[in-house]
């Protein structure tokens, strides 16, 4: 069977990074990391979404079991062209591919698996959400060897254990507690990571995400050699979806926090570095830029109940207009959009990663716009 030139090409631009080409099934298939992330067949798209993403996949519109030999192939799915008549979707689908194909152990040239070197994500050869980055041998040792399971909320026992946590931040009660730590905290930690990771690809399709502590979930103990709170422990669930090579504050992101009383979400970046920060004065002088930056903000604070913060200066720096119409932006060293509000009934049930894409949503118009800083 023919492909559709014109979908194969917008493929590759929605990729956003070269691919593998390979024709295969009648069509042309598209392979990244050695294993094929989605393809073109006719007028429509393939994609592979995996075990654990074929279910939450079938239920979007104008998605269909892939039945090339005659009974459905689980994990894949086609993608009918009323479904990618817009680029954002496209993008979706063609994320959720890469994403998935990328967290299978990378093949060497004769299409198997490299050998000496350990899957960065056993979890997603049989269907876990992906990741987006090859995980060094380090850190890769330090995670815990468990596999998330379904998210199912951080329910009545999370929030216990994080108030005990509160009211006793010492060694010895959280020894006492350390089966409650893995069982309430990490474990649905990283569930709530390889359920909600994938879901913010359809935002952002080069998001990056590791469900594992030193990854996307924040270790619990605190570096007091920095801190002038010295107890030992945070009294809360910290997690981070970012963009770029190197995880950090200085790259635009999503970020969640969890604490007994507080339920926090924010998207921005939470402090520029050097580079970034005159990119980003520079683009806030820009007519066109800054005038965007200015529409973006406001309309993130009417969609909801969101605010803007993050660190600022006292005064305009040297060399710059203190007169300037968006001044008040140039003082800023870093941009968030936050919303914080004590933790809603969502968070005991799965209804928690909808709720909170709901939001993330809203305020990714800040994400996208940071972006550009690159």
């Amino acid at each position: 069977m023919a492909y559709d030139e014109a979908l194969a090409a917008r493929v590759r631009r929605a990729a956003a990074r070269p691919l593998e080409e390979k024709k295969m099934f009648g069509g042309l298939c598209f392979l990244a990391g050695g294993h094929m992330c989605c393809g073109v067949l006719g007028a429509e798209l393939m994609v592979r979404v995996g075990p654990q993403g074929y279910a939450e996949a079938l239920a979007r519109p104008h998605a269909r079991p892939m039945d090339f030999t005659g009974r459905p192939m689980t994990g894949m799915v086609y993608v009918a062209a009323e479904g990618l008549a817009d680029e954002v979707a496209l993008r979706d689908w063609v994320g959720r591919g890469v994403a998935f194909a990328e967290s299978l152990p990378p093949k060497t040239s004769g299409g198997k698996p490299a050998r000496g070197k350990r899957p960065r994500a056993r979890a997603a050869a049989r269907g876990v959400p992906a990741t987006r980055a090859r995980v060094p041998a380090r850190t890769r040792r330090a995670a815990s060897g468990t596999e998330p399971g379904p998210f199912t909320g951080f329910g009545p026992p999370t929030l216990r254990f994080l108030a005990g946590l509160e009211e006793h931040n010492e060694k010895a009660w959280f020894e006492a507690h350390r089966a409650d730590y893995e069982a309430h905290y990490v474990a649905p930690g990283k569930a709530f990571v390889a359920a909600l990771g994938p879901r913010l690809a359809a935002l952002s399709p080069t998001v990056r995400f590791e469900p594992r502590v030193n990854g996307s979930l924040f270790r619990i103990n605190r570096d007091v050699r920095f801190s002038r709170d010295k107890t030992p422990y945070k009294p809360h669930l910290d997690l981070w979806f970012w963009e770029g090579e190197r995880k950090g504050w200085d790259a635009p992101g999503f970020f969640f926090r969890l604490a007994p009383r507080q339920l926090l979400l924010g998207v921005g970046m939470h402090a520029f570095q050097p580079p970034r920060l005159a990119a980003f004065r520079e683009a806030v002088l820009d007519p066109e830029r800054g005038a965007a930056l200015e529409a973006v903000l406001a309309q993130i604070e009417a969609a909801g109940p969101y605010t803007v913060g993050g660190p600022r200066r006292r005064t305009v720096p040297r060399g710059l207009p203190a007169d300037h119409p968006r001044a008040a932006l140039l003082l800023a060293e870093g941009l968030v959009v936050t919303l914080e509000q004590s933790p809603p009934p969502e968070a005991g049930s799965e209804a928690l990663v909808d709720w909170c894409f709901a939001h993330y949503e809203r305020m990714a118009p800040l994400h996208r716009w940071l972006l550009g800083l690159r």
